[in-house]
């Protein structure tokens, strides 16, 4: 089906007006989503955004926002330490989650 069919009276938005749109639709989705959603959304654009920094980069990001000691708390205590992803936390808490 034609757009222009189910909408004929469409327009072609200024810049400002699809912003308002974003922001309304952005607000929407946050509007229907629970902790749960939101929290692995978050950890989502968070992995997203750093995917590409380099270590230097996150470190200088740490010690920036954190200190040295919260950098080191980060650091695997080991080679060969596998620890269970945030996301992997996050879907086993939000499974629990009626439990609580």
């Amino acid at each position: 089906m034609i757009l222009s069919s189910i909408f004929p009276y469409h327009m072609t938005l200024t810049p400002m007006q699809l912003q308002a749109v974003k922001e309304k639709y952005c607000d929407m989705i946050i509007d229907k989503m629970d902790m749960d959603d939101l929290m692995v959304m978050c950890y989502d654009l968070l992995m997203d955004s750093y995917e590409k920094v380099s270590e230097k980069e996150l470190r200088a990001e740490v010690l920036d926002l954190y200190d040295h000691e919260t950098w080191e708390d980060l650091m695997p205590s080991s080679p060969s330490e596998v620890r269970e992803s945030l996301y992997d936390e996050l879907v086993a808490y939000s499974e629990n989650y009626d439990d609580l």
